[in-house]
């Protein structure tokens, strides 16, 4: 006959797995009486009195032949049936334990009631009615809890909103490196074959260039790079009213014969003006920005002068810085330079002895490779990157501009490093 009893049927001994939780041994005691399911505690209530439970005769202690005891597992701890009372609960049917396993030590146990604030709640069958209270706290907690998750949502949108977009997820070493320029981060003198080369390739196919940081940003600012719209210094005004006559008196004659000062712009600043043509009212597509300096500042102008070779005539040029102060010379020595030399610049360094200002110009080009030359055959000119060094300084007693540097005796700029370069190598640079 099929036996439909809700007896639990006692459960083997734990293995390694499931053994009980420490909290589950204590001093052996006379086991509670478990109340009904209704009256267990709710999540977060003080455990109630136990109250007595009144029962006809107290229940039979089974005989168990077998010296192992049998042990109640944790998933059924506290755990009471809806249907029939604790107190009219029959006793369990006595049945053999099953056999142990050596390595495992079972000590005997009896069921206790856990301490609700140790374990957490027993969830009974039948949900336990919310008081007024615990509905403003579920209600409060709710409220926090919706109140971070706006927080976190509005700090994603807030991120989102700054950058863009969301950051990539793909590896940042894989990511392409941003540069505003060729990279000249490695020192002038530990510069190699492949470094110089990466430089000029990166540079372009131009006969002058400049490093961003070469200039004062103040005034790279209005003063244009290179190709055929590059600055170039003009002699110095008196007043800046006289800028745009210097400026267009400097202009081809086919300009000067069609167009007029009014065709001209000026962007000026405290000591120097910039002058371009105006396109919306004449046609000059490939006019070059003109500077003029206050010759209270910087004084450029030619003067007459005799050629010592051949006694003709000629007109020299002269440059004096005559605000001689170290701020503004370190400021427009750069500028003077930038705008009346044409060459490669990989970097720069500002110094300052006792009689002159000086800028260290460190340059790279493409020339002749000495040492080949010298054994080279008829027709053959064998090339390299060169690297060379210029000074240029101001005398800090009369402003004198003056450009220091070497000259081979193949009437180029003497290298101080050079490297010899393949054809296939120079067909890329020119």
């Amino acid at each position: 006959m099929e036996n439909n009893s809700l007896t639990p049927t006692p459960a083997p001994a734990p293995t390694p797995a499931n053994s009980m939780p420490e909290f589950a041994s204590a001093p052996a005691a006379p086991a509670p009486v478990i109340p009904p399911a209704t009256s267990m505690p709710s999540f977060g209530e003080p455990a109630p009195e136990p109250q007595p439970v009144v029962t006809e005769a107290p229940m039979p202690t089974p005989v168990v032949e077998t010296p192992a005891p049998v042990e109640t597992p944790a998933s059924t701890l506290g755990e009471i049936s809806d249907e029939t009372p604790a107190a009219e609960q029959p006793a369990p049917v006595e049945t053999p334990a099953p056999e142990t396993q050596p390595a495992v030590e079972v000590q005997p146990t009896e069921t206790v009631t856990p301490n609700p604030s140790e374990v957490g709640p027993t969830v009974p069958a039948t949900p336990a009615p919310q008081t007024p209270e615990k509905k403003t706290l579920n209600t409060k907690l709710i409220a926090i809890a919706g109140g971070a998750l706006v927080l976190v949502v509005a700090a994603i949108i807030g991120i989102v909103a700054l950058t863009g977009s969301p950051k990539p997820t793909t590896n940042p070493a894989s990511a392409p490196v941003i540069s505003y320029g060729p990279d000249n981060s490695t020192p002038f003198a530990e510069l190699d074959k492949e470094g110089a080369l990466a430089y000029l390739n990166a540079v372009g196919k131009v006969d002058s260039y400049y490093p961003e940081e070469f200039i004062d940003e103040t005034d790279s600012e209005i003063l244009p790079g290179e190709g055929d719209d590059a600055s170039k210094l003009l002699i110095s005004y008196e007043t800046k009213d006289q800028s745009k006559t210097i400026a267009f008196d400097s202009m081809d004659q086919a300009f000067r014969l069609k167009y007029a000062e009014k065709n001209l712009k000026t962007t000026e600043k405290v000591d120097y003006t910039v002058v371009y043509v105006d396109q919306e009212t004449a046609e000059c597509s490939e006019c070059s920005r003109l500077v003029t300096f206050s010759n209270k500042i910087v004084n450029h102008f030619y003067y007459p002068a005799i050629d010592p070779a051949t006694g003709a005539q000629v007109q020299n040029e002269a440059i004096i810085f005559t605000k001689t102060a170290e701020d503004s010379v370190k400021r427009y020595l750069p500028v003077v330079v930038y705008l009346t030399q044409d060459q490669i610049v990989y970097s720069s360094e500002y110094k300052s002895t006792d009689t002159e200002y000086q800028l260290v110009v460190n340059t790279i080009y493409l020339g002749l490779d000495e040492e080949k030359m010298a054994t080279a055959e008829a027709g053959e000119v064998p090339r390299a990157i060169n690297l060379a060094t210029i000074t240029y300084s101001v005398d800090k007693a009369t402003g004198n501009f003056v450009i220091k540097s070497e000259t081979s005796a193949y009437n180029q700029l003497k290298p101080v490093q050079s490297f010899a370069v393949t054809d296939e190598e120079v067909a890329d640079l020119i």
